[in-house]
């Protein structure tokens, strides 16, 4: 854990120091600092605004965290033939793909969250009202949580247990949603190609690769990538 100078926000980069802060609801607000506190939503739901609300959510989240998630598997694959060999032979691999690819490059790179009390998170003691930020790629490289935390491992036993969508109750409600959209794009390539590989041309030779990433602290996420593949007829 740190603190940045500029606002005073304590960045937490642990996994189990990331977990006591997204499932301590009653400690940490539920909201995001910066775009406001979530609506609360009725259970059962009461009419067409709830419903509508939530389906408005669900889009925008899942059509965030696919695009992103899709453009780092498909980065991965590119330059792993032997992994591509892999998930062309035993497709049902491709599920913990998706978890490694998910933790290894997380799509959400972390969410704010406020204190509400005097709190110690690991070792440090957070008056209320601190403001933290919970990184969530850097958790999930968290060698305590993660043997060769930056070593693309599809055997990982633990590799679902992540932090690469949030965690808790306020987890992303488009990750369901994006894990099976990717999935089934994933099987739909490989089904239809022959091998899939990086564009030199766009992002350089496999030792120098050059790739551009969306400026927002929020989401990680490559801009564009240029694929080459052999089609099957």
């Amino acid at each position: 854990m740190w603190r940045e100078p500029n606002r005073g926000v304590v960045m937490i980069s642990g996994f189990d120091e990331a977990i006591a802060v997204y499932h301590n609801g009653a400690t940490f607000s539920s909201c995001n600092t910066v775009s406001g506190p979530f609506f609360d939503f009725p259970v059962p739901l009461e009419g067409n605004d709830d419903v509508m609300r939530i389906a408005a959510n669900l889009f925008a989240a899942g059509g965030e965290t696919t695009a992103r998630l899709m453009s780092t598997s498909f980065r991965i694959l590119g330059d792993r033939p032997d992994l591509q060999q892999v998930l062309r032979e035993e497709p049902d691999t491709i599920p913990a793909f998706i978890e490694e690819a998910v933790r290894l490059e997380s799509p959400i790179k972390g969410e704010f969250r406020l204190s509400r009390v005097p709190v110690t998170v690991g070792d440090v003691d957070l008056p209320a009202g601190t403001t933290v930020f919970v990184m969530n790629g850097a958790a999930n490289r968290d060698p305590r949580q993660f043997d060769d935390p930056h070593k693309f491992r599809l055997d990982r036993v633990n590799g679902r247990q992540h932090v690469g969508f949030d965690h808790g109750i306020h987890s992303c409600a488009g990750a369901p949603l994006a894990c099976a959209e990717t999935r089934i794009t994933i099987e739909r390539f490989l089904d239809r190609t022959g091998d899939i590989t990086i564009s030199e041309a766009a992002h350089g030779p496999a030792d120098a690769r050059r790739y551009e990433y969306d400026p927002t602290y929020m989401l990680r996420g490559l801009e564009e990538l240029h694929l080459e593949f052999t089609p099957i007829d």
